[in-house]
């Protein structure tokens, strides 16, 4: 056999082997946290003390490959400094190794797959579902899901979700981490010329006790869309709309679901390196005159810290009425390694609220901003600062009345992510 036909024999063999060939990447990530809180979530009164803590989370991460399937296990410890020594065991739940992901995914098509376990779902923005990031915990979902995309601007997912807090009769009920017990989504997007959209229903079964023989559960009902229109290459306007329904409470309390989320949000480029943004986002309320409904949005899991001022008053604990905010800001990349953001947001509730204690719907204004630097690769420093000038209206939501004694309200993070680029083998 010639030379030329060796060699021939032997690439044909080579690329027999790597069309089938399977790899087994890896992934690291550690990241610490310092945080200065007065007054972070809610207005620190003049007698308590601000807090200062260290957390850290660290995630050690294995994908299995192959054209037919794929394996992916996420290992996840996060903890505060000092709350364990290495010879005793986390004593909070938040302090703990984990199982942050483990799913399999079955490749039925290049176009469809499914993927079975535990799993993060990040959709739209992170608005309603997001990987939850800036936690030290992060969000997963114990879940079934079904993917399609036909790589030509439309894809279609679908999930179920039916959770257990022990091995018994679900009648039972659930008690467990997350607060339903079932969950289908149903969620599309395209591409139609210029324009983005995406649609979403969401149906939720979350468990609730009427006495101690008898558990119930009802139905929370999201649904939706976004819009991003994307106009030039400059700018672009991104238009989202949610609304809920459904029953909450004991079934005596006849609490019936109706609210909504109405936003929009204007970038523009100014150049390669400058970005500016505003927006405005209503989220529906009752000015207390509605006993028999609940009017105020609930949120899902969607992120913290992304929306409503980092400061999170107003993330997952909305006011009766509603909140309506408005805000603007920019962000500049100094150079390759340095970028800043500044938003500035004026804070009110939607509607009047019936109350000698509320005046106005004034709700104060929130200041963020953050620093990041990228060292070099695979390492990132960010530090942020945010104030909140608060009012009584303010004291009045979160504390129960507009004459309590705070400090003025500021958060400090200094955090710093270890993240080298994934490696592995192929065999």
């Amino acid at each position: 056999m010639t030379n030329k036909r060796l060699m021939a024999v032997a690439a044909l063999a080579i690329a027999t082997l790597s069309a089938g060939a399977q790899e087994l990447k890896f992934n690291l990530e550690y990241r610490p946290r310092a945080e200065l809180r007065s007054g972070y979530g809610r207005p620190l009164l003049d007698e308590e003390e601000a807090a200062f803590f260290i957390i850290q989370r660290s995630r050690l991460g294995a994908n299995y490959i192959d054209d037919r399937f794929e394996i992916k296990l996420t290992v996840q410890d996060s903890r505060l400094w000092g709350e364990t020594g290495t010879n005793s065991e986390a004593n909070s739940t938040a302090s703990a190794l984990t199982m942050f992901e483990a799913n399999g995914t079955i490749k039925f098509t290049p176009n469809l797959k499914a993927i079975i376990g535990r799993q993060t779902i990040q959709l739209d923005g992170g608005r309603l579902f997001t990987a939850g990031n800036w936690t030290n915990t992060g969000t997963a979902h114990d879940a079934a899901m079904l993917k399609y995309d036909d790589n030509n601007g439309f894809r279609l997912l679908g999930a179920l979700a039916y959770n257990n807090s022990s091995i018994s009769n679900s009648d039972y009920g659930y008690l467990g981490a997350m607060k339903y017990r079932y969950m289908g989504l149903l969620w599309s997007s395209q591409k139609l010329g210029s324009v983005e959209l995406s649609e979403i229903f969401v149906d939720e079964g979350v468990p609730y006790v009427k006495d101690e023989s008898e558990h119930h559960m009802w139905h929370h009902y999201t649904f939706g869309a976004n819009a991003k229109l994307n106009i030039s290459s400059e700018f672009d306007i991104l238009l989202t709309a949610y609304g809920q329904a459904g029953r909450i409470g004991d079934e005596d309390e006849n609490a019936k679901l109706s609210a909504f989320i109405l936003a929009a949000k204007a970038n523009y480029r100014m150049s390669s390196a400058t970005r500016l943004f505003a927006g405005i986002e209503a989220y529906s309320g009752d000015d207390g005159s509605h006993a028999d409904k609940i009017k105020t949005f609930q949120p899902l899991y969607g992120g913290a810290h992304a929306f409503n001022g980092s400061m999170d008053y107003w993330t997952n604990n909305l006011p009766k009425a509603g909140l309506l905010d408005i805000y603007v800001g920019a962000n500049h990349l100094l150079n390759d390694k340095w970028t800043i953001e500044a938003t500035l947001r004026s804070l009110n509730t939607l509607k009047e609220y019936e109350s000698s204690y509320i005046d106005g719907r004034s709700l104060g204004v929130e200041f963020d901003a953050k620093l990041q630097y990228k060292m070099f690769k695979g390492l990132t420093a960010e530090l942020g600062y945010s104030f909140y000038a608060i009012n009584d209206n303010v004291r009045s939501w979160k504390l129960g009345s507009p004459n309590a004694d705070t400090k003025f309200p500021q958060f400090a993070y200094l955090m710093m992510t270890f993240k080298p680029q994934d490696f592995g083998i192929k065999f």
